[in-house]
């Protein structure tokens, strides 16, 4: 039964349009440019150069950039490859802004409408308010937590902390942002420290967790000294329970929609003076590609749209997403629960921890704890997974992804059930941890 939902949602799925189908076109239609020479027909805008159309180049100016100052002075500095737009204009290629990224957009300017419709989609959905709040960009939520722990580390931090399992990459990323630093305090990282009256330890707290979805609340009584990761807080992964209204808050297009090639993120961010610092941090990366703001835009058009005009012949985004999440837990549930009960147990000694907050992963444990439990998942099962240790934990728990191809996640449940009616061999699992200890101590010299 719950093979047929898969591939009944993997029917959906490829029945739906592509996006380029869907979302609004980035061409103009019109034949001639009625902005040239001074300017350039925003299509998303509507409108001349610039937010509001105030933007023109050079010396002109007006609605239409028709305009033109005889007695300004026009600015030749800078290096910007300003040539090449009239060869793809020439060639019937449209580019929104220019394929130079200069004019009228900046590299570290966020792009207005990309914003608006970042403010329109969480009041849609209802998971963050964003009154009293800026907006920063980044590439990717990487890049937003590597501006936010620069920020914080400009404001007197001197340890990030969070509670385990927690993501594992920010221990890198702290220690990637503090190493540099004069205060050899900074490198610390602790996931159980006490620092409710610390005001010099930052706490990040993932919400919903990953790996196990679930939402806590902070160790820290010092609110403005948490950081919300809230990557996951979205229809199709949790409840939207309730509008976040904290003093940091990080979003990705990764996870929200799966645009993960565009590397684009942002946070809502109380104080102006943190936001200041992040951006500063973003224009020394050269600030967030323009192409990929201005593809987000249009998917978050696309989404907002839904809300207003919801459509009649396919489920909105969030509806599919929701309901294939759902469909591909309730079938690992299923391999866990007991059919006369009712009840989800441990079998063999495996628990899925996370049946009942679920999120994007499966979080699998070992009632072992000296049990590799990815070692032997993928010895034994040939499923490959990550493990505990990465998250702050034990070996004897597995992290395995849910956001793959239904094909994928179809072939998982079917290895993890086979896997599940073996009986627990100890010198199996002994046997997998050893070569798996082996693979990462060659990965390791390797450099991999």
């Amino acid at each position: 039964m719950a093979i047929v939902l898969l591939l009944s949602r993997l029917s959906i799925l490829l029945s739906l349009p592509f996006a380029s189908s869907t979302l609004p076109s980035t061409c103009d239609p019109r034949e001639t440019d009625p902005c040239l020479p001074g300017g350039k027909y925003d299509p998303i805008l509507k409108s001349c150069n610039g937010y509001q159309g105030q933007e023109c180049f050079g010396c002109y100016s007006g609605t239409l950039c028709s305009g033109f100052n005889e007695t300004c002075s026009i600015n030749l500095g800078g290096g910007q490859p300003v040539w090449a737009d009239e060869y793809w204009e020439g060639a019937g290629v449209c580019t929104e802004i220019g394929s130079y990224y200069q004019t009228p957009y900046t590299f570290t300017t966020a792009y207005q409408p990309l914003l608006d419709e970042i403010i329109k989609l969480h009041g849609n959905v209802g998971n963050a308010k964003t009154d009293g709040y800026e907006i920063v960009l980044g590439v990717g939520a990487t890049g937003v937590m590597n501006s936010v722990l620069y920020a914080v580390a400009k404001r007197g931090g001197r340890t990030i902390t969070a509670q385990a399992p927690h993501y594992g990459n920010y221990v890198q990323q702290t220690q990637n942002t503090y190493s540099p630093s004069p205060y050899p305090s900074f490198l610390t990282f602790e996931s159980d420290a006490n620092i409710s009256d610390n005001n010099n330890t930052y706490e990040i707290l993932t919400y919903p967790n990953n790996p196990d979805g679930s939402k806590r609340n902070p160790i820290s009584k010092n609110v403005k000294n948490v950081i919300y990761d809230c990557i996951y807080y979205w229809p199709h992964f949790t409840e939207i329970d309730v509008k976040l209204e904290h003093d940091i808050m990080i979003f990705s297009a990764s996870k929200h929609t799966g645009h993960a090639g565009s590397r684009l993120g942002w946070a809502l961010v109380k104080d102006p003076e943190i936001a200041e610092l992040m951006r500063d941090f973003s224009e020394r990366e050269i600030g967030v590609s323009i192409d990929s703001q201005i593809r987000y835009t249009y998917t978050l058009n696309f989404l907002n749209d839904q809300f207003d005009n919801p459509p009649t012949d396919q489920p909105t985004f969030y509806d599919f997403s929701a309901d294939l999440m759902a469909s591909r837990f309730d079938a690992v549930t299923k391999l866990f629960t007991n059919e006369v009960t009712g009840e989800v147990e441990t079998i063999n000694d495996i628990t899925l921890v996370n049946s009942e907050t679920r999120g994007a992963y499966v979080w699998l444990s070992h009632s072992d704890e000296d049990v590799d439990l990815e070692a032997l998942l993928e010895g034994e099962a040939l499923i490959t997974g990550t493990p505990g240790t990465s998250y702050g934990v034990g070996t004897n728990f597995a992290r395995i992804q849910m956001m793959a191809r239904s094909v994928e996640i179809e072939d998982f449940v079917g290895r993890l059930e086979a896997f599940l009616a073996l009986p627990y061999d100890p010198l199996l699992s002994a046997k997998y941890a050893a070569a798996k200890l082996k693979n990462r101590e060659v990965k390791k010299v390797l450099g991999c």
